[in-house]
């Protein structure tokens, strides 16, 4: 709490000597703690500066929070009741209070990037809580550097170590995003590590017992950091000369085309006095491959009044529909003149149809363009879920004890 106090202050005289708005998030994985902290910072005269929130509305002072909040926001749907009383507290942070005294339970969605210090009163063991702690402050529209000040008993050896782990292996603190990917890399999960520690503290009764396990703990990461490096090395070392410069080559025509494609479209431009959407029928031949009628879609792809996507598509009578790339796109713009086009009244009936069957060819090539993505997302999600499966089940475990 000495400790703790005199990071508070710290913290404080730096943002007011740097000009930063004096804002503090402080966190620890226990409701008790909180309370503690919450009393102590008071009696050292911050009383009225202080917010906490652990994800519950049981506190007098939440409760009036969000019952201004919904007042000042009546009519709006911003969305679930949990939603609106986590923007009411990150408000009421922003413009009332200096300090968030806050639970890994509570911090989840709360976006406080107007606030550049954090202060970890404890550390949990698992690399990817820590950096989204981290990142509740580290995110877009963060105007200054973040401040994350570990609070650590230098007396307990194990304690130590962890640190010592999480700091240099998984390097969580030295400003870089996605150290969780880091930790994934070398233990499959966040979780996975907060396993080990777990049963190193359950098993080890003396130093020496500690500073085995530890060892080995570092030895593992260490193989496994050396996996992945020999796996990046051998892209670079078992690649002949000749298959880089190709590689090189085919990367150098990509960006050209590129730059193309992008100079020719960007000069590109609608008439303002046109009225679209308009159907006309060319009188020429356009000499399409694989193609004699048929349809091509040109406009664009629409949520609401924000364009998702440009569509040039090709479909024919039969209701097949044929990519078109780029070149083909730029060669029928080419062709297709005014004089080459006469305005015709469409069969509504038949034009809505190949429209639905392009809408749903574009659907697919988009959800197949980020496939990669999606995977990459679900693998997250996946995680996150055993994070609170675990955390439910520990939770329920320190019930049935004190009970």
């Amino acid at each position: 709490m000495t400790a703790l106090k005199q990071a508070v202050e710290t913290a404080f005289a730096f943002q007011d000597e740097a000009g930063i708005k004096q804002r503090i998030v402080v966190f620890t994985e226990s409701i008790r703690t909180q309370q503690y902290m919450f009393e102590e910072l008071s009696h050292a005269g911050y009383e009225g500066q202080i917010l906490k929130f652990n994800g519950s509305t049981n506190d007098p002072v939440t409760k009036q929070i969000y019952k201004a909040w919904k007042a000042r926001n009546y009519g709006k749907y911003v969305g679930s009741r949990n939603v609106e009383l986590k923007n009411a507290i990150v408000e009421a942070f922003r413009d009332e209070y200096k300090i968030l005294l806050v639970t890994d339970s509570g911090s989840e969605g709360l976006n406080l990037q107007f606030c550049n210090t954090i202060i970890n009163y404890d550390l949990p063991w698992n690399p990817q809580k820590i950096e989204q702690r981290i990142g509740r402050c580290h995110r877009y529209g963060q105007k200054n550097d973040v401040v994350v000040i570990n609070l650590l008993n230098t007396q307990n050896v194990a304690d130590k170590r962890v640190y010592e782990i999480l700091s240099e292996k998984f390097e969580l603190f030295q400003g870089v995003f996605g150290a969780s990917d880091k930790a994934i890399g070398l233990l499959e999960s966040g979780a996975d590590f907060e396993k080990r520690v777990t049963l190193i503290y359950q098993e080890c009764k003396t130093i020496s017992d500690f500073t085995k396990q530890f060892k080995d703990l570092e030895k593992e990461l260490e193989k496994k950091r050396n996996k992945k490096m020999d796996e990046l090395k051998s892209i670079f070392i078992y690649k002949t000369e000749e298959q880089h410069k190709s590689h090189f080559n085919i990367i150098m025509k990509e960006i050209a085309e590129y730059d193309s494609q992008f100079k020719y479209w960007n000069s590109r431009s609608i008439e303002e006095n046109e009225i679209y959407p308009k159907c006309c029928e060319t009188n020429t031949e356009l000499e399409i491959p694989g193609i004699q009628h048929g349809y091509l879609l040109i406009g664009g792809s629409y949520v609401d009044e924000i364009l998702e996507d440009a569509v040039f598509e090709i479909i024919d009578i039969t209701g097949k529909i044929y990519g078109v790339s780029d070149d083909l796109a730029r060669e029928l713009c080419e062709k297709l003149q005014e004089q080459c086009l006469e305005e015709k009244t469409p069969n509504n009936q038949e034009i809505l149809s190949y429209i639905d069957k392009v809408d749903e060819f574009m659907q697919q090539k988009y959800a197949e363009s980020k496939r990669t993505v999606l995977i990459a997302n679900q693998k997250k999600l996946d995680n996150w879920l055993q994070l609170k499966k675990r955390g439910i089940f520990a939770q329920s475990q320190r019930y049935i004890r004190i009970r």
